[in-house]
């Protein structure tokens, strides 16, 4: 880089030289002998820009509501086809990209941001919430506690055959709404096509650090699942237990909102309480779902199922 710079100096020079008389030539000529082989170096940026400033860094965090959703879904045209699973839209009712929600119907606006009783304070299980209101909220209202997805159980279980125990014990006779993302349910808690879902290929690690009292973050315990890893006072969940009582909104085929309850209904209508620790595969053979039930795998597999939970 120095000898091209020199090579050019001293062209420059040259062309200075020719347009000189004889005794400016020779006096300039004394000059630049020395100056010719000095080392020098060219500035790499603009002179005006002054003193480079050191790198700013902005960390921001998303603590608002829709951050706990359970799905992030692609997208959803509105077809009906299940392949195309996706977030249902926006809540305004359009068929906008996908805001990390599942759409329960195609002709409605109700969509679930959950799959599990998230978060925790939502009165859920204690019976306080059982009116459905005239309006679902928008982004702005307080999420509604039915907004969790009715389990794949659930809804085959109501709209199973011409006499469904379900219904019944709903006093309804018409079906749940499949034309949308619960027309298989199961898909929602697939890692196949939910990717925030638990994946069996994939090892689960504790976050790295402290909680708020000082002690590293570990493994999570399969019978108490923390809802929240950072705080030690954080309520728990119970992975190995059914669960009875836990209601989601579904839309019948006549457009209309009803509540759904996990639980136990007995023969015919089967047993539709709610497992928190279940996933689906499609089984390469048949090309149907399986259902996995973490229950019934090796301690290791049931703790790499509760870190998923407690910290992805």
């Amino acid at each position: 880089m120095n000898s091209f710079k020199n090579i050019q100096f001293k062209a420059v020079a040259g062309a200075l030289l020719l347009s000189l008389t004889p005794p400016a030539m020779w006096a300039l000529s004394l000059d630049l002998a020395g100056v010719s082989h000095r080392q020098f170096s060219l500035e790499q940026s603009p002179l005006f820009l002054g003193d480079t400033p050191p790198a700013n860094v902005m960390l921001m965090v998303d603590d608002s509501i829709s951050m706990s959703a359970n799905f992030a879904f692609s997208h959803r045209d509105g077809s009906g086809d299940v392949e195309k699973l996706g977030s249902g839209g926006s809540r305004d009712g359009s068929r906008d990209e996908a805001q990390g929600m599942a759409r329960a119907a195609d002709s409605a606006a109700l969509y679930y941001p959950w799959i599990y009783p998230m978060p925790a304070e939502l009165p859920c299980l204690d019976g306080s919430n059982t009116a459905i209101p005239a309006a679902l909220p928008d982004e702005n209202g307080t999420p509604l506690c039915g907004q969790i997805a009715p389990s794949y159980e659930l809804v085959e279980a109501w709209n199973s055959g011409t006499d469904s125990t379900v219904r019944d014990a709903h006093g309804e006779t018409l079906l749940i709404d499949t034309t949308a993302d619960l027309a298989e349910a199961w898909k929602l808690r697939s890692s196949q096509y939910n990717p925030l879902y638990f994946d069996p290929e994939r090892t689960y690690s504790p976050w790295p650090g402290v909680n708020e009292a000082g002690v590293a973050f570990a493994d999570a315990s399969f019978t108490a699942v923390k809802m929240d890893p950072w705080a030690t006072a954080s309520t728990t969940l119970n992975l190995s237990q059914l669960i009875s009582g836990l209601k989601s909104a579904v839309i019948l085929t006549d457009g209309s909102l009803v509540y759904a309850e996990h639980k136990n209904y007995g023969n015919p209508g089967g047993d539709a309480r709610y497992n928190p620790a279940v996933y689906y595969q499609v089984n390469a053979t048949t090309g149907l779902p399986e259902a996995v039930d973490v229950n019934t795998l090796s301690a290791a597999e049931q703790t790499n199922f509760a870190n998923w939970f407690q910290y992805y």
